[in-house]
């Protein structure tokens, strides 16, 4: 009984030894950029967050339609970005100023020879009581104003969307009776004209941005999502 005793007082001790130093720990400061990949022309983009040169040839490649959580210290980082097809030339090569705990996103879209991007710091919204938001930006480069209904109703949920501008953030109701998805239908704001539908699984509790890309006059809008924190 006593040796019982005993090993139950040495393994509070060590767990009350080590919480205390766990949260003695210095906290690290950081914060975050979101690097979004919507260049419909490129297959894929290399994104340099070190400042520094690097070997293109064995670094990490962003895909089409994809995204890339960087954690960066807070201050100026340099960030590069090239397309794989010309490693020799950055067309992104910004110092980027971010303070401690903020949330960023960097969009990267248009079309060759004219590459374009755009930066934004992010409040991202609570989400609470069964729901999930979300929000739309517009990087077709060609297209004209859009909005987006849900499939079967003819209320616009985001309305007039031009080139380069982003909603702000819908929230939306994720119980079990909605089936887990939400069709949206995005439209030429003028003539009603029906681009893209796009099923959106949402995140309960999460919020999402929904990119819009490719090219109007080539038939080759699409919608992709990026998660955000």
């Amino acid at each position: 009984m006593k040796k019982f005793k005993y090993i139950t007082f040495v393994l509070l001790a060590w767990t009350l030894f080590y919480s205390c130093k766990k949260e003695g720990l210095p906290k690290v400061a950081s914060s975050a950029l979101n690097v979004v990949n919507a260049l419909a022309d490129q297959s894929s983009v290399n994104v340099n967050p070190f400042g520094t040169n690097i070997v293109y040839s064995t670094f990490p490649q962003l895909a089409y339609q994809s995204n890339q959580v960087l954690t960066l210290s807070p201050g100026n980082s340099e960030i590069a970005v090239n397309v794989i097809t010309d490693t020799l030339h950055t067309f992104y090569n910004q110092n980027v100023s971010t303070v401690n705990g903020g949330i960023y996103s960097l969009y990267l879209f248009g079309q060759a020879p004219t590459y374009q991007t755009m930066l934004l710091k992010d409040n991202i919204p609570a989400v609470q009581d069964s729901s999930a938001g979300v929000r739309f930006i517009n990087l077709s480069p060609d297209s004209q104003s859009i909005t987006i209904n849900i499939q079967g109703s003819n209320n616009i949920e985001f309305t007039n969307l031009d080139f380069k501008q982003i909603s702000n953030f819908k929230m939306y109701s994720a119980k079990a009776n909605t089936g887990g998805v939400y069709n949206f239908e995005v439209r030429d704001a003028a003539s009603g004209t029906l681009l893209y539908t796009y099923n959106w699984y949402f995140r309960p509790f999460f919020c999402q941005t929904l990119v819009i890309s490719g090219s109007q006059a080539n038939n080759t809008i699409n919608v992709f999502s990026v998660n955000n924190f």
